[in-house]
């Protein structure tokens, strides 16, 4: 399996119905992105792993050559610093 780089990622963020999207939509659509790229590199690939293929904590263990438990660990950093990137969007 290919892992996404993190500009792949934001940019399938940032691009599905750009012109469709509201200015409340795309404002926070782009305080996502933001937010994605303050993130680690391996903390965006693990979420990309979890969220976009789906894959569970030992399959991400697996392809990142990582313990399970290491997985589980960076994706809730992750979440967490993304939590506090983003305040109340």
């Amino acid at each position: 399996m290919e892992v996404v780089s993190s500009m792949d990622y934001e940019m399938r963020w940032a691009s599905p119905g750009l012109q469709s999207q509201g200015h409340a939509e795309h404002a926070v659509r782009q305080h996502i992105i933001m937010a994605l790229r303050k993130l680690e590199e391996n903390e965006r690939r693990v979420l990309s792993l979890s969220y976009e293929y789906g894959l569970t904590m030992c399959e991400m263990g697996e392809v990142l050559d990582i313990p399970e438990a290491q997985a589980e660990q960076m994706q809730a950093q992750a979440m967490q610093q993304l939590h506090a990137y983003l305040g109340s969007v």
